[in-house]
């Protein structure tokens, strides 16, 4: 087992740990993802390449989104085809607009 060495500042220990991270499972890195915030996967995604390909995965917005999404976008008074198709453009996209249902009634995440 190698042991851990103190940062020498030339950026050499980064790059050792970004290769260890991109070893990881893709499904045990989302796993891990999605038990953090959605504010938390967005900051996740300036750490390296593979936490940026994790972090813009639908799986892993879709997890963040209304289980009850699909019934409230079919009750929905707004225009359903105006809205974003990726996962994590809907999640920010609900986030800063409602969604006007029957009645008037205004949803949020």
């Amino acid at each position: 087992m190698k042991a851990a060495s103190i940062s020498n500042g030339n950026g050499s220990d980064n790059k050792e740990m970004q290769d260890h991270i991109s070893r990881l499972p893709q499904d045990c890195l989302m796993t891990v993802m999605k038990l953090t915030s959605p504010k938390d996967a967005c900051r996740s995604a300036a750490v390296c390449t593979t936490f940026q390909l994790a972090a813009d995965s639908d799986d892993l917005w879709q997890s963040f989104l209304p289980a009850d999404l699909s019934s409230i976008i079919n009750r929905a008074e707004t225009d359903v085809q105006l809205l974003p198709v990726s996962k994590k453009e809907l999640y920010l996209h609900l986030c800063h607009n409602w969604i006007l249902l029957e009645g008037r009634t205004k949803v949020i995440l």
